[in-house]
């Protein structure tokens, strides 16, 4: 009975959240009135939809460098849809929506998280925004949460698989994969935390190396006031790159909290109002993380979710590669981040569902996680 109660959860949270999706595209309207109103500031993403549809229409396949990263994600959706009807691109990204929610609440289930856990999905109110139009960030999602999955299954092997996808999708994501698998693969050996200070590094001078070689961004894109003075400065003294890493994951996450305050110029800010759910769940749920994290027992405990440790490390580490601190990048991390806090919290049902699994001498369950 409790199975099939969960199963009528997840698709009645899945009817919910297509079904707000269309309310904010249909409340929204066709593209020409996603300009700013008198009281919304950019309610969708028009500004990179048209980069995305004139870089795929003006520019081919011959013309793709290895800095460019725009024509993959153009060249995906103009192959799938037609750029003037936003009812397939919607679909499109419905699509990503419901690939992301499924693997969610298959680790969900994995950790036999309780009702709660599902039902924070809907947190995310964020989604609506990625609904609308073309943009990487809703696939952003679904390559992370599926990655989660994968990585705790330890089926590296598909992970591999995925890389020219997400590739052509976000080429900094071929990175997060290379983090990721150099964290998480036993063959490579070494301590874990030496390697997360490994990636943490790497992402941070590969960023300014990169904008050194291939000058990708104008300075003037770099950030407004301290953000983009602090990453100007690491410009121009790349080799105290690594000493900024902690520095740019502060300014990451501030610039994501900021969002509680959700004005643009004196208009609503769509996209951070948005925000705003999820940026209340951390800070209420902030106290009890920090002494799930204190109270950690055994070694072993750690190591059955560390893969989801890993995913978001690896990810950080390939957002260090942008020069620029944007709290979008931030927001596509934002449903593992949710769905980890939960399950480190609740750490006690987790170890409940799988203290009978035998342990591997690396700690990891030998049989693969919700099988």
């Amino acid at each position: 009975m409790g199975s099939r109660h969960n199963y009528w959860r997840q698709i009645f949270i899945a009817i919910t959240s297509v079904a707000a999706c269309f309310i904010y595209f249909d409340a929204i309207g066709p593209s020409w009135q996603y300009f700013d109103t008198y009281y919304w500031s950019r309610p969708a993403n028009i500004s990179d939809h048209s980069l995305y549809v004139n870089y795929a229409r003006y520019q081919s396949i011959s013309e793709l460098a290895i800095a460019d990263n725009n024509f993959g994600v153009s060249w995906f959706f103009l192959s799938i849809a037609d750029p003037y009807d936003e009812i397939q691109l919607f679909i499109v990204n419905i699509a990503f929506m419901l690939i992301a929610f499924y693997f969610y609440c298959k680790i969900c289930l994995a950790f036999s998280m309780g009702a709660s856990a599902y039902w924070a999905w809907l947190l995310n109110a964020f989604i609506l925004y990625f609904a609308l139009l073309i943009n990487k960030d809703m696939a952003t999602i679904a390559v992370i949460l599926a990655v989660s999955w994968f990585a705790l299954q330890r089926r590296f092997g598909i992970i591999i698989l995925m890389i020219p996808f997400v590739f052509v999708l976000r080429q900094q994501l071929f990175l997060f994969l290379a983090f990721l698998l150099f964290l998480e693969l036993p063959v490579l050996g070494g301590k874990y935390k030496s390697k997360v200070a490994v990636v943490l590094v790497a992402g941070s001078v590969a960023g300014i190396i990169a904008l050194q070689t291939f000058q990708f961004m104008a300075l003037e894109s770099l950030g407004e006031g301290l953000t983009g003075q602090i990453t100007a400065f690491f410009l121009d003294e790349a080799w105290l790159a690594p000493l900024g890493v902690p520095l740019r994951i502060l300014l990451y996450i501030y610039d994501y909290a900021s969002s509680i305050v959700p004005f643009y110029k004196g208009q609503i800010d769509a996209i951070k109002a948005l925000r705003i759910p999820s940026i209340i769940f951390f800070v209420a749920i902030t106290p009890s993380f920090i002494r799930a994290l204190r109270d950690t027992g055994r070694r072993t405990d750690f190591e059955h979710y560390r893969p989801l440790f890993s995913v978001a490390i690896a990810f950080v580490s390939a957002l260090l590669i942008n020069p620029q601190i944007n709290a979008r990048y931030l927001t596509c991390l934002v449903p593992l981040l949710i769905l980890l806090v939960l399950i480190v919290i609740h750490k006690p049902m987790y170890q409940r569902s799988l203290r009978k699994l035998p342990i591997r001498p690396n700690g990891l369950a030998a049989n693969r996680l919700g099988r």
